[in-house]
């Protein structure tokens, strides 16, 4: 099973044999953030009415757009990622 804190995005993998019986509040380690997780699997009925909204085809998304940017702002991106690229090396 696979967890995602919904505060910070950090994922963890929880093995079946550990997987609780009960519902129950976790908390992330990197964040510390805390939140009710659902462990019970849902009603066999309720999965198989919402199979086919399950695999319902996506809608087409608009193309994303790049926002423009000032000379000045350009400038200060580039500055950064090349003191980023020495630190990083």
């Amino acid at each position: 099973m696979h967890l995602l804190c919904p505060k910070c995005g950090s994922g963890y993998r929880i093995p079946k044999d550990k997987i609780p019986s009960k519902n129950r509040v976790v908390m992330c380690s990197s964040c510390n953030h805390m939140w009710k997780q659902n462990f019970v699997p849902a009603r066999r009925n309720y999965a198989i009415k919402n199979q086919a909204a399950q695999y319902a085809p996506v809608p087409a998304r608009e193309p994303a757009t790049r926002r423009a940017y000032t000379a000045d702002v350009l400038s200060v991106l580039r500055e950064e990622a090349e003191i980023e690229t020495k630190l990083r090396h």
